[in-house]
């Protein structure tokens, strides 16, 4: 989990440093191992500016601080791209050097190379913003579930982004917004369902919309914006030829080597473990067939309703795995 914001616009309207400072210290929330802000003067009197706060899960040196830039782009990103050693490989065959071990900047040089129209190789979860200077365009782009959020806002010929919609408040001063009541409304009476009910994607501001999750949006020195869907899950290979056990065969090894990938880390691996048969199978696999080791955690509570303790102990216990349980205390305020 990262921070992302940034702006893209004219010189005259670009975010004070007050702005920026204030912006950065909204984003600590989304992590705490570093932050830092890049702007660069674009043709026409233009500036851009990208501001980042990091969580380090891959390459934690300060080398892989953000924003990342080198002669033909620049990024903010937040999550991760599980695939990245495959495309770090295929980069080196290409003659393209790397600084850092991060997925970040990976990612940078496989948007150099390959360009934003090649999305569908990467295998991920993000939400980011790249500048393209031999194109001049600014890319932002969100994972193919929308599991990485990210919001944007065009005023007048500036544009400005955001991990949370709370950033382009702070950093851009020059509108005021105004609240968008509808789904401030929606939000009241449907509660976590509403989030995007109709898929306008719009947030509880007016203006200020949410990139849709499997799209990118480009904007040119212009400022003209256009979105483009990269995947749909509508479209799929199907295969009829499996049977019942060839398909299981499958499906272990696919699902072996997903969990393989995620589990990539500079850091000890934890797992917040239930009793369902998500997390249950996630650590299951991560022992028995990769042998990771992981510590679990899990949630200790009174409520008959919700205490798994049973099935939680069954799975630790059968592969070793160092648990710990959080006592959940339930309050309730009662006003007169």
């Amino acid at each position: 989990m990262c921070g992302i914001s940034g702006y893209f616009g004219k010189e005259s309207s670009e975010p004070s440093k007050t702005h920026v400072h204030h912006t950065l210290k909204k984003m600590e929330n989304r992590g705490k191992d570093g932050f830092g802000f890049d702007k660069v003067n674009l043709d026409n009197n233009k500036k851009l500016l990208f501001l980042h706060t990091r969580l380090s899960i891959i390459d934690p040196e300060i080398r892989s601080n953000q924003p990342l830039k080198d002669d033909e782009g620049m990024i903010v990103f937040n999550g991760m791209i599980y695939n990245f050693l495959e495309i770090r490989k295929k980069l080196i065959k290409k003659n393209i050097k790397f600084k850092t071990k991060s997925d970040t900047e990976v990612l940078l040089k496989f948007l150099n190379y390959y360009g934003i129209k090649k999305l569908n190789m990467l295998d991920g979860m993000w939400s980011f913003a790249y500048y393209n200077f031999l194109e001049k365009k600014l890319y932002l782009s969100r994972d193919r579930f929308g599991e990485k959020p990210l919001f944007f806002c065009k005023h007048r010929s500036n544009f400005i982004f955001g991990s949370y919609f709370d950033y382009i408040l702070n950093l851009y001063n020059n509108k005021k917004f105004k609240l968008n009541f509808n789904k401030v409304e929606n939000f009241i009476k449907n509660s976590w369902k509403s989030t995007n009910p109709d898929e306008t994607y719009e947030s509880y501001f007016k203006d200020i919309y949410a990139v849709k999750p499997g799209t990118y949006i480009t904007i040119n020195q212009n400022n003209v914006i256009k979105e483009k869907k990269y995947w749909n899950p509508l479209v799929f290979k199907k295969n009829s030829n499996l049977n019942y056990n060839k398909a299981t065969k499958v499906l272990k090894k696919e699902y072996t080597d997903i969990i393989k990938k995620r589990l990539i880390s500079d850091y000890p691996i934890s797992c917040l473990l239930s009793g369902g048969i998500d997390s249950s199978s996630i650590v299951s696999v991560s022992k028995k067939f990769l042998n990771k080791k992981i510590t679990c955690f899990s949630s200790d509570t009174a409520d008959k309703n919700y205490d798994e303790k049973y099935l939680i102990k069954k799975t630790t216990d059968k592969y070793k795995l160092k648990s710990f349980f959080i006592i959940v205390h339930l309050i309730i305020q009662h006003e007169l």
